[in-house]
């Protein structure tokens, strides 16, 4: 689901500079596990499937907004990105998750 809906945002963003927020996606993959050809997801709970969507949504808006601040500082001309105070925020990290009705969260 993570690279299924990366690669949506991509194409959106390619073609129209933006792209759905969270919470349409998040409706699109409840629609999209009553899909034919899609029966498997139902095998899998929604809240793995949404805790996936959200860390996709998290490393997609930290690249673009690190990205932003790479052409600014190119477009004004520095040399360093000593303006980027951690430039390693945009690598996507592995989050816990964790539910409601359980006693552990689950470690993706």
């Amino acid at each position: 689901m993570y690279n299924y809906f990366l690669d949506e945002k991509k194409k959106q963003y390619e073609e129209t500079k933006t792209s759905d927020s969270y919470n349409v996606q998040q409706s699109k993959l409840t629609l999209l596990r009553k899909t034919d050809g899609y029966e498997f997801l139902k095998d899998v709970p929604l809240q793995v499937l949404q805790c996936s969507l959200r860390n996709m949504h998290t490393a997609y808006d930290n690249s673009i907004s690190t990205e932003v601040l790479i052409r600014s500082s190119r477009a004004e001309g520095t040399s360093s990105l000593s303006r980027l105070h951690n430039p390693t925020h945009f690598i996507s990290k592995i989050t816990n998750c964790s539910f409601q009705n359980s006693k552990a969260g689950l470690m993706l």
